[in-house]
């Protein structure tokens, strides 16, 4: 009687030879380690049936005590090899709390008989890939077609060979799925063998408006933490691109479709005077079946441990491993004040808000965790990413980032915080860099350093590396709009304009009357030579005086190209006149006028006291207005402080 373990079992595309150890798909060799092919081996032997965790691990690793992580690896690596084309996975189900099952139908194709010659004759007379009974023996011989057989049994030492390159192959991917260094486009929720996560709003289950913020603010923490686990596995989908779905209808397969998910989490939170209730599930959207859900009735400083509880059982359930530097922050996180992370949670709800109000109640609220915990490196990275926003009116961002940086070197907003504020307060474009790179080693998914970084390089004159890194951002945050706009820019310093305009009208379509994009598309249409287009832009674009993307300027320069000169003098008496503007912006208009002298002169002049610093000379350097002026060596001298190194 032949053993279990050397049949042939035939299921969709591939075959499974238990006495060569092999898997096949139609007629290639599908490399798989020693453990993962006895735990597929496993799971075939019990189709349609579910298989606890714990009788797998005593079937593939038996006597032997390890941890369920090991067999987390496989079931990882070999949904990886049996997933369909689009990604779709199909034959190993997880069965929430008990096991999987695998649930494709399986034929026994073959069993190996005791003369291993019988195969090897059957197979030379039958090429035809029919099943044909041989006269020496009542078992059912499985014969490949002809492509398959030389493939699949090429002798001995060829198949020592196919092992040792199997081997080779493994140890590759292995490589490849844990060490690769960076997300790529993703489709139908996997990138590049990483697959993305999408966290819906959750829901404020107390029906009190006052703890909308709590509900903002478990969500965004959710992502971040979600986001550590390991990057290089797990990507998600930032906070702007979830807030859209807050209370919508919309079936999460389509919420998946749209964003590029595989997995939804989603869920509700309320607090009732010093109690957490925190309700969550994990939906798998190629099915929209539950995989797993849990409630929590905790007290309300336990917030922390909650959300990394949640982060645990989402890693155990989708099979991504834990870095020690995950470790290690969840345990970090575990020494802060409830009461300061409450403070902190609502202070960074208010930052998105990125209103004038928001930004003086979310400074309030940071410095009010800050009393309460001094040494709390996050609120200090809020207030110092509040100052930049905030026209430095929430202080010096130098100094809040780099006591960030100092109680927590570890922390991605912070390196994010500090590399900003050393572009935009000292010009310094290398410590800018550094810091943006340590942001994005520590978390590849922080959203926030990789639009920082991208639009640092499009004024570097590093156009195709700012293109790279603001697609990348996209990617995590596609209905982000400011991203959207900064990836148009990029492409207008590039000079290509058609690219810069897909962007752009996506910005438009999702908010319409958000200024910078109109800006940006006005310029467009302007080196084009659709000036009326190009008017109807600025039209809509921002009237703030301290903008770079000031309408009254863009105006000003158009009537110029126009051939309207005394328009352009108009506006630009008035502008003088008027409050303060950007030096830069008043050297364009002098471009546009013809007076380049005049131009070099200005952005010579000492820098006005903030919130004008001398990082506003910075958007001379790259913007396509000033291109006539590049090689003149008056501008070079007078951008001669803040430009950036050559590369």
């Amino acid at each position: 009687m032949s053993q279990p373990g050397s049949k042939i079992y035939a299921f969709g595309d591939f075959r499974l030879n238990g006495a060569e150890r092999a898997l096949y798909r139609q007629n290639q060799l599908i490399a798989l380690t020693p453990k993962a092919f006895d735990t597929l081996l496993a799971l075939i032997r019990h189709a349609g049936h579910v298989v606890s965790k714990e009788d797998l691990m005593q079937q593939v690793w038996p006597n032997t005590f390890v941890e369920e992580g090991n067999l987390n690896v496989h079931i990882f690596a070999l949904r990886k090899v049996l997933a369909e084309a689009d990604g779709n996975q199909i034959f190993i189900e997880t069965i929430p709390r008990r096991g999987y099952r695998f649930r494709a139908e399986v034929q026994e194709l073959c069993e190996k008989p005791a003369d291993p010659h019988i195969h090897r004759r059957a197979i030379h007379v039958a090429g035809d890939g029919q099943d044909r009974t041989s006269s020496d023996s009542q078992e059912r011989v499985f014969v490949p077609p002809r492509e398959f057989v030389s493939a699949a049994w090429p002798g001995r030492r060829l198949n020592a060979r196919i092992l040792a390159l199997s081997a080779l192959l493994v140890i590759a991917a292995v490589l490849a799925i844990n060490y690769w260094p960076r997300p790529v486009q993703q489709v139908n929720g996997a990138s590049n063998g990483r697959f993305l996560i999408g966290v819906l709003p959750f829901a404020n289950l107390s029906g009190d408006a006052a703890q909308d913020y709590l509900a903002d603010g478990f969500t965004e923490e959710l992502i971040t933490e979600l986001g550590r686990l390991n990057p290089r596995q797990l990507g998600v989908i930032a906070r702007t691109s979830m807030m859209p779905y807050r209370g919508t209808s919309k079936p999460v397969r389509e919420i998946a479709k749209e964003l590029g998910l595989r997995y939804v989490l989603e869920g509700g939170v309320v607090r009732v005077g010093s109690r957490l209730r925190v309700t969550v599930k994990l939906i798998q959207a190629s099915d929209q079946s539950q995989l797993w859900a849990s409630e929590y009735d905790r007290d309300f400083g336990d917030i922390i441990e909650v959300q990394s509880e949640v982060a645990r059982a989402v890693a155990r359930e989708t099979f991504v491993h834990f870095t020690p530097e995950t470790q290690r922050r969840q345990e970090l996180a575990k020494t802060v004040s409830p009461q300061a992370y409450d403070a902190y949670l609502k202070g960074r709800v208010y930052w998105w808000m990125r209103t004038e109000a928001g930004y003086q109640r979310a400074r309030a609220h940071f410095e009010e965790a800050l009393r309460i915990d001094p040494n709390f490196a996050r609120a200090y990275s809020g207030l110092a990413d509040t100052s930049l926003v905030y026209g430095l009116r929430a202080g010096d961002p130098r100094v809040y980032a780099r006591k960030a940086v100092e109680l927590d070197d570890t922390l991605a907003e912070a390196h994010a915080s500090l590399a900003m504020a050393a572009l935009t307060m000292d010009v310094d474009w290398v410590t800018a860099e550094a810091h943006f790179h340590r942001s994005l080693e520590i978390d590849p998914y922080y959203v926030t350093a990789r639009h920082w970084y991208g639009f640092m390089l499009a004024y570097w004159g590093r156009e195709a590396e700012a293109i790279e890194q603001l697609e990348r951002a996209r990617e995590t945050d596609p209905f982000n709009i400011v991203i959207l706009t900064d990836l148009g820019r990029a492409f207008f310093f590039a000079l290509q304009y058609d690219r810069a305009k897909e962007p752009l009208l996506k910005a438009v379509s999702l908010d319409p009357k958000f200024p910078w994009s109109h800006y940006w598309l006005g310029r467009i249409f302007e080196e084009q030579g659709q000036f009326q287009q190009a008017f109807s832009q600025y039209l809509l674009a921002d009237d703030r005086p301290l903008s770079v993307m000031n309408k009254d300027v863009a105006t000003a320069c158009l009537y110029a190209k126009m051939g309207q000169p005394q328009k352009t003098r108009e506006i630009l008496r008035r502008l003088e006149s008027g409050p303060t503007i950007l030096p830069s912006n008043r050297a364009l208009i002098y471009v546009a006028l013809g007076q380049k002298e005049r131009a070099c002169q200005i952005l010579s002049e000492p820098t006005p006291k903030p919130p004008i610093t001398s990082a506003h000379t910075v958007y001379a350097i790259a913007d396509p207005g000033f291109a006539s002026l590049r090689t003149d060596p008056c501008f070079q001298a007078a951008i001669a402080k803040v430009a950036p190194p050559t590369r």
